[in-house]
């Protein structure tokens, strides 16, 4: 499908998530965080540096190796970028591998120190000053980082671009311009979703781009954005598709 969804497929994702904001199925967050000040410097930071080790691993586990890293006194500087920078790479890596926050101790060092580095050569040390600096709007943001690529490892990938301003948005007091430029993110449960919706088949859900695009066209002119979806189709399809 390449045309905005029927009206009775935007009924049905009206339901779905209502039954999500609701509670209906389940914890509506998995993503464990300490509880910091939605709009604080130290809630930004956690928020961006966490997503950049999300990838091709179980997002509950890298939630909580980040927030127990976090509450460790031994560990927690990990989050402070100057305290990063001024770190060697054994005691960075012994650190971030300590609660298995680094899963790939050599290539998750470098990804943390090089955003890191990025942060406090740049941006002084704050990812707000970074999202002033494009206005606070999507479009702007994705494009800054396509450009700039080496500085913003891993969180300037496609996916995960999209997720990190996804992750902003639902846990700081981010007000983004043209949120409906953040796409869906395109994993397992949402390609599920999709089928199992008969908004397509599974030979059209691949590659991730198309099936994001599938959802960026569908919901248009339907007041709904696509992230605003991914966590209901994901907790949906992981309950098993119930009845609503």
């Amino acid at each position: 499908m390449t045309r905005p969804f029927e009206p009775s497929i935007i009924s049905r994702l009206e339901k779905i998530k209502t039954a999500f904001e609701e509670g209906m199925l389940g914890n509506t967050s998995h993503e464990e965080h300490p509880g910091l000040p939605k709009h604080s410097r130290e809630n930004y930071l956690y928020f961006t540096l966490a997503p950049a080790l999300n990838f091709q691993r179980r997002s509950e586990q890298l939630w909580h190796a980040a927030a127990t890293t976090y509450s460790d006194v031994a560990t927690s500087f990990v989050f402070e970028p100057y305290l990063v920078c001024e770190t060697s790479d054994t005691d960075l890596r012994a650190a971030l591998t300590e609660h298995a926050l680094a899963t790939r101790p050599i290539r998750h060092t470098d990804t943390w120190r090089r955003l890191c580095g990025t942060l406090v050569s740049r941006y002084r040390a704050d990812p707000r000053v970074f999202l002033e600096a494009c206005e606070w709007d999507v479009p702007k943001v994705l494009g800054e980082i396509e450009v700039n690529k080496r500085l913003f490892p891993m969180i300037a990938g496609p996916k995960m671009s999209h997720y990190w301003l996804f992750i902003l948005s639902r846990f700081t007091d981010a007000k983004f311009k043209n949120i409906q430029a953040i796409s869906i993110i395109p994993d397992i449960h949402v390609r599920r979703a999709t089928v199992y919706l008969g908004i397509t088949d599974d030979a059209a859900v691949s590659p991730a781009e198309r099936l994001a695009s599938i959802w960026q066209l569908g919901l248009e002119g339907s007041g709904i954005s696509p992230s605003q979806l991914h966590g209901p189709l994901w907790l949906w399809s992981r309950a098993g598709f119930p009845e609503l």
